[in-house]
């Protein structure tokens, strides 16, 4: 008897299915998809709203009421004016805080800005406060010798300024003297704003 035929050879098996089937694995897959984009949103949006005010550039100068005309006389000498404005930096709001001076010269009797000059008080050199000198009648700055001519030219040869006063915009509104006030670069020829 030949013992071969009635032997059980081993059948080979069909493969497990894997736990997890193709449907499954679509489901888990569309969860992670859909709660990853749950999470992602609020989160870029959160970024965008934190890091955005270090990318907004600034527009032009601030502009700042100063003094009524009438209180400005005709041909006086030039008074000194603190820029005082309520400021942003990037994530903080300052009230009323001290960003820089200007000095006001009411030069004829007319209400329009062309009767008015008004510089920046920082010297053009290195950012020093120029003063105003009665007795001389001009503007100098105590750092480095510079003089300044009341309509703002530098007056000395052996002057380290590379440009005269900067001048800023005027702007009457009603009896009310109004400044735009911007800083500009130290020791260039041109007179540069800084942004």
């Amino acid at each position: 008897m030949d013992t071969s035929e009635n032997v059980d050879e081993p059948h080979s098996k069909p493969p497990e299915e894997p736990k997890d089937d193709r449907r499954e694995f679509l489901q888990k897959a569309a969860c992670v998809a859909i709660g990853g984009a749950a999470t992602l949103v609020p989160a870029a949006s959160a970024i965008t709203v934190l890091v955005s005010p270090l990318f907004q550039e600034s527009v032009g100068g601030l502009t700042v009421r100063l003094t009524s005309i009438d209180s400005m006389k005709v041909g006086g000498p030039p008074q000194l004016f603190k820029v005082v404005t309520e400021r942003k930096d990037a994530w903080t709001k300052h009230t009323l805080s001290e960003v820089g001076s200007v000095f006001v010269q009411r030069t004829g009797p007319g209400k329009t800005p062309e009767n008015f000059l008004v510089f920046n008080s920082t010297c053009p050199h290195l950012g020093c406060a120029v003063e105003f000198l009665d007795g001389a009648g001009s503007y100098s700055c105590p750092c480095h010798d510079s003089t300044f001519a009341t309509t703002g030219e530098v007056l000395n040869q052996a002057s380290p300024s590379p440009r005269g006063l900067d001048s800023l915009e005027v702007d009457i509104r009603g009896d009310e003297l109004w400044v735009s006030y911007v800083n500009f670069k130290a020791n260039v020829v041109e007179k540069l704003p800084i942004v």
